[in-house]
């Protein structure tokens, strides 16, 4: 599971540098880009630890997109409307359930 939140924690870390590199810093893009392999490198470590893909990725891509949303809105101010909210909860009720089997 440290596996995991590492490479969640990784590619959160990417992707809000990619949205400081469009503030015009394009030297960001190489550790945007370093992130990103890490980020791959933790999920691949998650899967050789024994945690199915199915739970693996869903946990990965659902909390990273929680994580990012929420982290957005605090750093660069960004907006998050109900049906986003709503959006995220679905997103991440289904997780579980696929968690859960």
């Amino acid at each position: 599971m440290i596996y995991l939140l590492a490479a969640i924690a990784s590619e959160v870390c990417g992707t809000l540098l990619l949205r400081v590199a469009t503030f015009g810093n394009r030297w960001i893009f190489l550790p945007v880009t370093i992130l990103y392999v890490v980020s791959y490198l933790f999920l691949a470590l998650t899967l050789k630890s024994g945690m199915p893909l199915s739970i693996a990725y869903g946990l990965w891509a659902a909390l990273g997109l929680l994580a990012t949303t929420l982290l957005s809105a605090i750093l660069f101010h960004e907006r998050i409307s109900r049906k986003m909210m709503a959006g995220l909860a679905l997103i991440t009720l289904g997780v579980f359930c696929v968690e859960l089997g």
